[in-house]
């Protein structure tokens, strides 16, 4: 009333101040119609409407709105949905609620959103049934709105109370009690419950006539149902704080026009539309000026920050004493719950001060004991009633009740604890506990069940501070043998329903196995016991442990569906508007010299998401880097919401980090955004998918190259760093796809806003780590959860090892190390298009091959790397660099290996070159190509221009044209000699490939101006070149048999000793005695471990075998004498080179060997397996004999250093030459 009284006041004075305006005084009608327009006016300045600008901050928001039908509720969630909210419209008359939500979707420019549910709040089974059906649409419930209302005659509803309180007080308290888990799963999230200021008519809660049995009034009711909102919304918040759901109390201003008082005699017709709509309209605020207070909760940021509050007219305001009233508000709310029949105490100890000690590091937890004992008062004589405590932040439930109940009952305890393999915190109880058959023999308090009377009673006996030892306090009860006995308290030894992971890590695996009616459900299984634990607990320094288990139990991942959680809790980014994104801080950090780092910026710009919801902060620590930094800068400026470089070359890469951390709090944004030089983002939607699965830290997986290296760790070992979890390479691989919880990730990350004020000291948390590993450590110690994405191909990392950003040909050279982007940024892109089947190859002469090779920047970067090392031969036959010194056909070249870019090139030879040669000339064959020259050769007119016809000494020949005829140069081209046929404007880039030293002899054109730039290398013949592999491939392959076969015979010596000691056992008068197929069953086992090795051996022996004999046949068939060419080239310095001839017989030499060890090795082998009772010292024997001979081991090493020359033109050191 206080808005309404002065709006009335201020137009009783117009009406006054009118008569004496001579046309208003004297013409009753424009009197009217001038205050008329001027009264509104004022009416619409008093009463404030909530500016379309504050909408949901994040958009996407789920809305659910009760009383939907009709009034302020309409109004409100209209105008949620036209603020970007997916409204869900609950209303008792659907047909009604269904109407406004059509009449008004045409006229909200986002379109209709949103749908309607029925929700009767006067009968407990009907709001039960609401949010059953809600739970399947909705994955969250960002904001709750409790509108609906009843004023009317005294009724009562099917649960047996008044009306009045019943829907406007407890059938909202209830349906925010069942819908409670959700609004925590979505925080930050908000509850608005709509008071009014009619509380003010009561003095206080009517507790000894609460369902106002004695005297009914309609309007005394709805103010005390109205009343005791307020206190219920102060005492949920109260209870709520720090849980990220905030609650908030809206007064929607007095009077509104609804359909509150439809049951009113008011409402008759005549006078409703004759007398009240029309003073209503005059004086009153319409219901859309009502629905602004609840909107403005709803969507502000402001409103999110605070919780507990009072509004009116988009103000705050003061209730009246009796609605702030604390201990009135804990005593409803217990008689609610009461009524309700629910536990006041949802989770114990909530919002509650700690005050158990550091139960992290040392004793404590006796509070939980008191909270407990509060919580059961009311359970303690209902010998029906089961209790279940879990410690709530360290405990997974993998069961639904019904397993959980079914083997407490089969336990035949009254109370059973779980137990674990430490007696703490009082080691030396332990000679106290009673023995167990089998199984844990100590009391552990994480987890327990039993009757709630026994329950109450144990924490009932004996006195207990809240700092004392809650652990330490079970222990004695259980120790005392009268208690034991007297409330059945034992102990889930085997761990039928409890695990402690602490000291059993080892005990337990996943099984991913179907089993009954928990098909797709990823069980635990305790394999020192055959059980299958359902409460798993993550105690003491095993919750690192917990967490990769519950990356699986729970129902998070099974092998069916795969990822479940991946499709709950997520924000829906559907939005229209920019402005409805969240704001991200986009922080790119160049620690390092990084290779091809415009491409990382590329990435960067790919992102689907508006430029204008992104700032940019770039922090480099590399000067060479500082050019390409600037040049992003000045591009992008005025693209993005800013775009700025902090200068990183004095600041520690932790400094740097820190301070990205501050920006993005500075600039209010909604995400910090980390990606690191080293990361390249594939997907354009990265962005986006990391914000919808709204974790508030999440990485995408990237990948390094073909490796398994990621940005994230599986497990850590005991000193903090990388060990490999059991499920790291299936997630690496993709082979399972999900949301994973891990101990650690870096390079590319995204940080809520929520959590990045808790993060300000992260990177600094451990000096003595990396800042990354710090950072993540901080958040593993202080229970922030980490998740890695690799439900898309999000991205990869580059290899910058080694990368030296002072060399301007760096990427040049980066081909082994990054080959994708050295392929994007140097090979043609149509190149791939000639690998199709389809594709047609330019014939410009017989058998010339002209197709699309390098790109433009390949070849301009070539012709800088040769200008730069600028050593150019003479031209002249005299070549000091060839082996003879002399050169038949000279040209003015460098050499690549000059340039230290010959291993380079010969891999470009065979991955790119070679795959068209073999598609070309069909039948030859030779992976690697053995190409001995590769060169780069100018023609200049003054020095040199052309070139004397020749054939080249080689099988094929590859000539690819590094500059633009006509533009660079004039003339030129290649002429073939037999076909008088010339390749003259060969494009930049393309590569002419044709036969060598029979066919095609060719010769270069002259060139008449400029300079062309040519490639060329020479790929000689090797026909033996697959056999000379394949021994290579024996060699490897004996070294490999030889230290598998080892390993095998020491395991077979290690199972004949167990066999001979299990023979020896003598069971007379041990507690095997009255199980004497123990021996029987244990050499069972080993023999069939004994077959198993012998088995594995024999296949070994038979590859082997195999393999030489592909080698013999290869020996025979090879042209071992097309090898002279190679012999006798000038260009091959090889002083010590052997003859072919003995090649061969090396070869042959090592084959026959080889095959008659293998013989020999199989003719024992099979000997030995015809017996498994072999004594040792024939296996110790045949250990011997399965070690190569020093002589084979030489001959080996001949082939090896030959084979290495061969591939790469230099001996090997590491052998034997």
């Amino acid at each position: 009333m206080k808005y309404s009284v002065p709006f009335w006041v201020i137009s009783f004075l117009i009406g006054e101040l009118l008569k004496f305006i001579p046309l208003c005084s004297s013409i009753l009608a424009v009197r009217v119609l001038v205050w008329y327009v001027i009264s509104q006016a004022v009416k619409h300045f008093i009463f404030r409407s909530c500016s379309f600008w504050i909408r949901f901050p994040q958009g996407g928001k789920s809305v659910l709105v009760t009383g939907a039908s009709a009034g302020i509720g309409a109004a409100t969630a209209a105008d949620l949905c036209a603020r970007g909210g997916k409204v869900i419209w609950g209303a008792r008359d659907v047909r009604k609620a269904q109407k406004k939500l059509d009449d008004i979707a045409w006229t909200i420019h986002h379109g209709p959103r949103g749908y309607v549910l029925k929700i009767d709040l006067s009968s407990k089974k009907m709001i039960e049934d609401f949010v059953d059906e809600f739970k399947k649409r909705e994955k969250r419930l960002d904001c709750l709105i409790l509108n609906a209302a009843y004023w009317g005659p005294k009724r009562t509803t099917v649960d047996g109370f008044e009306e009045t309180i019943g829907v406007n007080h407890l059938g909202h308290m209830y349906l925010v009690y069942l819908l409670m888990d959700l609004l925590k799963k979505s925080k930050p999230s908000r509850i608005i419950v709509l008071g009014s200021d009619i509380h003010r008519l009561c003095k206080g809660v009517q507790f000894d006539d609460f369902m106002s049995d004695k005297s009914y009034k309609q309007y005394k009711s709805y103010a005390h149902s109205k009343l005791c909102n307020m206190l219920f919304a102060r005492e949920l918040a109260h209870r709520l704080k720090g849980t990220g759901v905030t609650v908030h109390i809206v007064h929607p201003g007095t009077p509104v026009p609804s359909e509150l008082m439809r049951h009113n005699w008011l409402s008759m017709v005549v006078f409703h539309t004759f007398i009240i709509r029309p003073l209503q309209h005059l004086f009153c605020r319409t219901v859309y000026q009502g629905s602004q207070t609840t909107v403005y909760c709803a969507c502000s940021e402001e409103c999110g920050e605070e919780t507990g509050n009072y509004y009116e007219n988009m103000r705050k305001d003061t209730p009246s004493a009796a609605a702030m009233d604390d201990e009135a508000a804990k005593k409803l709310w217990k008689l609610s719950c009461q009524l309700l029949k629910i536990n006041e105490n949802w989770v114990l100890g909530l919002n509650t001060p700690w005050y158990g000690g550091d139960v992290k590091n040392t004793v404590g937890g006796g509070q939980k004991v008191r909270l407990l004992r509060d919580a059961l008062t009311e359970f303690k004589h209902d010998g029906n009633a089961i209790i279940l405590f879990i410690d709530g932040y360290d405990v997974i439930i993998n069961a639904n009740a019904e397993i959980i109940l079914e083997r407490f009952y089969k336990s035949g305890a009254n109370v059973l604890f779980s137990a674990e393999g430490f007696c703490w915190p009082d080691n030396s109880l332990a000679v106290e506990y009673p023995a167990v058959k089998s199984g844990k023999r100590y009391l552990n308090s994480g987890a327990f069940i039993g009757y709630a009377p026994d329950i109450y009673k144990i924490i009932t006996e004996r006195p207990l501070k809240d700092e004392d030892d809650d652990q330490l306090y079970y222990t004695h009860i259980f120790l005392d043998p009268v208690l034991r006995e007297k409330h059945k308290i034992k102990l889930d030894s085997t761990s039928a329903i409890f695990q402690n992971l602490h000291g059993a890590v080892d005990d337990v695996d996943l099984d991913f196995s179907p089993s009954g009616h928990r098909m797709r459900q990823v069980r635990l299984a305790n394999l020192a016991y055959g059980t299958e634990p359902v409460i798993i607990h993550g105690n003491g320094k095993s919750k690192m442990h917990l967490n990769y288990l519950g990356n699986y139990i729970g129902n998070w991942w099974n092998p069916i569906d795969g990822c479940v959680a991946c499709n709950e809790d997520l924000i829906q980014l559907n939005w229209d508007s920019e402005n409805d994104f969240p704001f991200v801080v986009l922080a790119c950090f160049i620690n390092s010299g990084t290779p091809f780092l415009d491409k990382y910026f590329e990435s960067i710009l790919r992102l689907d998401y508006p430029k204008s919801r992104i700032g940019i902060v770039i922090f480099n620590r590399v000067e060479p880097h500082a050019v390409k930094v600037e040049h992003f800068v000045n591009l992008m400026d005025g693209e993005y919401h800013f775009v700025q470089a902090d200068s990183a070359i004095s600041l520690t890469e932790r400094n740097a980090r820190d301070r990205a951390v501050d920006i993005c709090l500075e600039s209010g944004c909604d995400y910090l955004f980390v990606v690191d030089a080293e990361a390249r983002i594939d997907f354009s939607g990265t962005l986006k998918t990391l914000i919808k699965k709204n974790k508030s830290l999440i990485a995408p997986m990237t990948i390094r190259g073909e490796a398994l290296w990621s940005n994230f760790w599986g497990a850590l070992n005991d000193d903090g760093f990388y060990a490999r979890s059991d499920d790291y390479i299936s997630i690496a691989k993709r082979e399972r796809l999900g949301l994973w919880n891990v101990p650690h990730f870096s390079t590319i990350y995204l940080i809520r806003k929520d959590r990045l004020s808790l993060l300000l000291s992260a990177y600094s948390y451990n000096v003595k780590n990396d800042p990354d590993m710090s950072f993540t450590q901080f958040c593993r110690e202080k229970g922030f959860f980490m998740y890695v994405d690799n439900t898309e191909k999000y991205g990869h990392i580059m290899v910058s090892d080694n990368y030296n950003p002072l060399n301007r040909f760096a990427d040049f050279y980066n081909i082994f190390e990054n080959r994708r982007e050295w392929e994007e940024r140097y090979l043609d892109e149509k190149y791939w298009d000639t690998l199709n089947n389809d594709y047609q190859f330019e014939l410009p002469c017989p058998d010339v091959y002209h197709f699309p090779l390098f790109s433009k920047q390949f070849c301009k970067e070539m012709i800088a790397v040769m200008e730069n090392y600028g050593r150019w031969s003479s031209g002249s036959n005299l070549d000091s660099r060839l082996a003879g010194g002399y050169e038949n056909v000279p040209t003015r070249d460098i050499h690549m290996n000059q340039v230290d870019f010959e291993r380079q090139w010969l891999n470009i030879l065979d991955e790119y070159v070679r795959p068209v040669q073999e598609k070309t000339f069909i039948g030859y064959y030779s992976k690697p190509p053995h190409a001995i020259m590769n060169f780069v050769v100018r023609y200049k007119p003054d020095e040199q221009p052309a070139l004397r016809p020749h054939h080249d000494a080689s099988t094929y020949t590859v000539d690819i044209a590094l500059n633009k005829a006509g533009e660079d140069f004039e003339g030129g081209g290649v002429r073939y000699v037999r076909y008088n046929c010339s390749v003259t404007n060969s494009p930049v880039g393309w590569a002419l490939m044709h036969p060598g030293r029979l066919t095609h002899m060719h010769e270069g054109l002259p060139t008449t101006r400029g300079q062309m730039s040519r490639v060329s290398d020479v790929n000689y013949p090797f026909d033996a070149g697959r056999t000379f592999r394949q021994i290579r491939r024996l060699i490897e392959m004996a070294k490999e048999m030889e230290s598998d076969g080892l390993e095998q015979i020491d395991l077979l010596s290690n199972l004949l000793m167990q066999r001979k000691s299990v023979e020896e056992i003598d069971l007379v008068g041990s507690l095997l005695a009255s199980f004497p197929e123990f021996q029987s069953i244990l050499m069972a086992e080993i023999d069939t471990e004994v077959t198993s090795v012998f088995s594995k051996l024999l296949e070994m022996v038979i590859h082997c075998q195999n393999v030489c004999a592909e080698l013999e046949k290869d020996l025979n068939t090879a042209n071992w004498h097309s090898e002279n060419q190679v012999e006798k080239s000038s260009r091959l310095a090889t002083p010590f080179w052997p003859a072919v001839d003995q090649l061969k017989m090396w070869a042959s030499e090592i084959v026959v060997m080889y095959s008659a060890d293998l013989q020999r090795r199989k003719s024992d082998l099979d000997l030995l397996f015809v017996d498994t009772l072999t004594p040792l010292a024939q296996v110790t024997q045949l250990k011997q004999n399965w070690k190569q001979s020093a002589l084979f081991q030489q001959k080996c090493n001949h082939i090896m250093a030959c084979v290495h020359y061969l591939i790469n033109g230099t001996p090997d050191s590491s052998v034997d030459e």
